[in-house]
């Protein structure tokens, strides 16, 4: 990441240059586009206009580890131990594949093979895909370790942030847990009826993507996507 500036103390004009993996998403780009300049702004005095380029890291490493939790996410698997491993025949990728404990081991095999099948066609560097298929692991969280003000003060500065940038989402049922040694949001996002999947998938990622940047405690966002309740 490179910054520039110009112009007067008083007006200034900032550049920043960002070096991202070519697996990032448009919409990506612009949450993190938002975050940046909303912090520049709140930090810095006399800031006039900050301009974020984005540049691909064009390094010959892949990162195999974003393209292949993208690819799960579209799945809704949760994926971790994601790694590669140069062989005789090529490139080895195994990965943990996270699936609903009660689903049967047919119908998750099947959805796991599409996933491995999809990551093959779109990295044809990679020669073969292993995964291990295992249950989530669902966590009782105790809450009473967070007091009320702080979860309210979380919930309060998260929905700020959402409603600021996408009022036309009806944010609601915010919930803030602790994960980690710091935080996890879950909230409802919901949507005009005529939205598409790939329409609120794709503001959904960007929402996250938005509220771990400007807010640093919190590591995990979870968002149900939904249409509006007709009354």
């Amino acid at each position: 990441t490179r910054a520039r500036s110009r112009g007067s103390q008083e007006a200034a004009h900032i550049d920043v240059d960002v070096c991202v993996p070519p697996e990032m998403t448009t919409a990506q780009s612009a949450a993190l586009t938002d975050a940046i300049r909303q912090r520049l702004t709140e930090n810095l005095d006399g800031v006039q206009e900050v301009e974020v380029h984005f540049v691909p890291d064009l390094s010959d490493k892949a990162n195999y580890a974003l393209a292949a939790r993208a690819a799960a996410d579209k799945y809704g698997f949760g994926t971790h131990e994601i790694t590669v491993i140069d062989t005789e025949k090529g490139k080895l990728l195994e990965m943990h594949v996270e699936v609903p404990p009660e689903q049967t081991l047919q119908a998750a095999h099947d959805s796991v093979t599409r996933l491995e099948q999809e990551l093959e066609a779109t990295l044809p560097e990679i020669d073969e895909v292993i995964t291990h298929i295992e249950p989530v692991q669902v966590t009782v969280i105790d809450q009473t370790c967070l007091s009320s003000a702080q979860q309210q003060q979380l919930k309060e500065t998260a929905l700020q942030v959402l409603e600021h940038h996408f009022p036309t989402v009806d944010w609601h049922h915010l919930t803030i847990y602790p994960r980690d040694n710091q935080f996890a949001l879950t909230l409802h996002a919901g949507f005009q009826q005529d939205v598409t999947v790939a329409q609120a998938h794709s503001l959904a990622e960007q929402a996250e993507t938005l509220i771990r940047m400007q807010i640093p405690t919190i590591i995990r966002v979870t968002i149900h996507t939904e249409p509006y309740e007709s009354d």
